[in-house]
């Protein structure tokens, strides 16, 4: 069971632009995916740190579509908080920006794309993962300890649907992003967008600089 089974569908449709300028198209994320797979077995936790960009989101498409379990992290996760959610849960992966690579120089690199690296741990046991888990997320309650939300992807399914039947999202759709990948809320906009074949504009800028208005205005966000 994957969460984006039309990927092929909207083949040469963009699925999303950053606003650096690079973009990627439905059958580009399709092919990462498969990328992926052939590395990360179903079902592993990895440890996603995650940005509105293009590597970032098609790791996220890539895990949801292959049965990986990604944890949404902060790039600027608090290092004492993130050593203690390592040595708690001991992912079989982590996937992170290339810059963010020097953080965890014992770790083997196993896939580098789109400025994203996707490194394998050297943790001798992985903790045991319900069936049912397809994502976690931290919350604002747990910024001092290891707690987490646990989605199912019926969960991540129905929330997709239920946004893209009440707001009458469609392929033509172009939204921008303005909260982080790694919140719930911010990732349920790229979700549901993503589900319907529609254009997720990303950006790491912000409402109040003039850069997000000047990309919004540029490329006709919806």
């Amino acid at each position: 069971m994957t969460l984006y089974p039309d990927l092929l569908k909207h083949q040469d449709r963009c699925a999303a632009i950053s606003d650096t300028g690079v973009s990627i198209l439905y059958h580009e994320l399709s092919n990462f995916s498969l990328r992926i797979a052939d590395t990360v077995k179903p079902h592993s936790l990895v440890f996603f740190f995650c940005e509105n960009t293009i590597g970032s989101l098609a790791g996220a498409v890539a895990f949801l579509n292959n049965g990986v379990v990604p944890l949404l992290l902060d790039t600027g996760q608090n290092r004492q908080l993130l050593d203690h959610l390592l040595d708690t849960y001991q992912p079989a992966f982590i996937y992170l920006p290339s810059r963010m690579r020097k953080d965890f120089p014992e770790f083997k690199l196993c896939l580098k794309e789109y400025d994203y690296e996707l490194l394998q741990t050297n943790y001798k046991e992985q903790i045991p993962l319900h069936d049912n888990l397809a994502m976690l997320f931290t919350t604002s309650g747990s910024t001092g300890s290891p707690k987490l939300v646990r989605l199912s992807l019926e969960n991540l399914r129905a929330n997709g649907e239920s946004i893209i039947d009440y707001l009458g999202i469609g392929p033509n759709e172009r939204p921008i992003t303005t909260l982080p990948m790694h919140y719930s809320f911010g990732f349920s906009i790229i979700n549901s967008h993503l589900m319907a074949g529609a254009t997720v504009l990303l950006t790491t800028k912000t409402l109040v600089e003039k850069d997000f208005w000047d990309f919004f205005r540029t490329e006709k966000t919806t």
